[in-house]
């Protein structure tokens, strides 16, 4: 009798096997990016044998890539809809300019002062407060 996974799973013809754990405490991103620089030092995969980081994290990276997206598009709208209403770039810009630096500070203090991290909720939360 030998101990193993009591169940195999096949994925894209390979078999696969599913390692989670919880994060308490501190933000996916740092935790991953602290297990795959430890694991890169300490592991040596046989050939054959990847990592793949998925689940909530691979979920952030796909928000993530869109808010970058979707984030200065918004801005752009935003500019335009200051000058349609002042018919003038300088002001438009003046008001993107000063407003912008200190939305992006008071998300930062309201993250701090609430002690969450930085993440995708969090994200959309701030966005969408502006």
């Amino acid at each position: 009798m030998l101990e193993g996974p009591t169940l195999i799973s096949r994925e894209g013809l390979q078999r696969r096997i599913y390692i989670g754990f919880n994060t308490l405490g501190r933000d996916i991103e740092s935790i991953v990016a602290e297990a795959q620089q430890k694991i890169a030092k300490q592991v040596r995969l046989p050939p054959g044998y990847h990592l793949v980081w998925g689940g909530s994290f691979e979920n952030m990276q796909r928000a993530m890539a869109r808010l970058k997206i979707i984030v200065p598009i918004t801005i752009g709208i935003i500019f335009m809809l200051l000058f349609s209403s002042f018919n003038s770039v300088h002001y438009a810009a003046l008001i993107i300019l000063n407003n912008l630096p200190f939305a992006m500070i008071g998300g930062i203090v309201a993250l701090w002062f609430t002690g969450e991290y930085l993440s995708v909720p969090a994200s959309v939360g701030s966005r969408a407060a502006r």
